[in-house]
């Protein structure tokens, strides 16, 4: 699959299905269980400024709540803190590579000037593309992905919401 002209904002969208198709398939949780972690990452298609979504979402990433205790005042209560750390243990690693490598691609080129169609998260997104083939899930349709061009907003795109590219 060709990413060269979809925008940065797109890859992650992209690669957010794939993780939403992975959970349907291989999660031994529902999806249900898992949108607190999914609403913070769609959060990056939809907002503006893409450094605020680091700081929304970094808290919330499975090496994050696997490896530090909960911190009274950070983005999670300790409520989600405990949930999400439940979650993160007992489910496929493949699902928690995906994760991690979606928080990598939406900060990766941050501050950064994105150069030659950003190689770094095509990169990514074959690695997202490959562990999602490799849990015998489907990929989503990516011509919904390509109105969103690596020409608009300096390579980030358009923003868009999650029902605009959801099947």
């Amino acid at each position: 699959m060709n990413f060269n002209e979809i925008s940065i904002r797109a890859r992650v969208g992209f690669s957010l299905c794939c993780l939403e198709n992975m959970i349907d398939n291989i999660s031994s949780d529902s999806i249900k269980k898992w949108n607190i972690v999914l609403s913070k990452l769609w959060r990056f298609s939809e907002i503006e400024f893409v450094d605020e979504w680091l700081y929304e979402v970094s808290n919330s990433m499975p090496l994050s709540i696997i490896e530090d205790p909960f911190e009274p005042g950070e983005e999670l209560t300790e409520e989600e803190y405990n949930s999400l750390k439940l979650l993160y243990r007992n489910n496929n690693v493949s699902i928690i590579n995906v994760i991690e490598l979606i928080f990598k691609m939406g900060t990766i080129e941050l501050y950064s000037q994105i150069q030659n169609n950003s190689p770094k998260t095509i990169d990514l997104i074959n690695e997202i593309i490959q562990l999602t083939l490799d849990s015998n899930t489907r990929l989503p349709n990516k011509e919904v992905f390509e109105k969103y061009r690596i020409e608009d907003a300096q390579g980030w795109g358009k923003t868009f919401k999650r029902s605009d590219v959801k099947e």
